[in-house]
C-alpha cells in the first residue's frame, strides 16, 4: 500500500503534465492528489512514519504538502 502512496506522489513531482512552471498544481494535478487522498481515506493511512517520509519527500510541492496534511488531519478526527 505505502510503495503505491510513493509511487503515485513520485508521478506527481516528476510529471510536467502535473505541475506548472512555478511547481504549482495544475488541475490534472489537483484531481490525481484528491484520489491518492481518497485511497488514503479508504485504507486510513495512519504509519506516522510513512506519512512523515511522503512529507519530508514531497514538502517542496506546497500544495501537495498541504493536501496531504489535511487529508491525514480528516483521517486522526474520525
Amino acid at each position: 500500500m505505502y510503495e503505491k502512496l510513493l509511487r503515485d506522489l513520485s508521478i506527481i513531482a516528476e510529471t510536467r503534465d502535473y505541475l506548472d512552471k512555478r511547481g504549482v498544481l495544475t488541475s490534472e494535478g489537483r484531481a490525481y492528489l484528491l484520489s491518492i487522498i481518497r485511497y488514503m481515506a479508504i485504507n486510513r493511512l495512519r504509519c506516522i512514519d510513512v506519512v512523515r517520509q511522503l512529507l519530508e519527500r514531497f514538502s517542496k510541492i506546497e500544495s501537495a504538502y498541504e493536501c496531504i496534511q489535511n487529508a491525514l488531519d480528516s483521517c486522526r478526527s474520525e
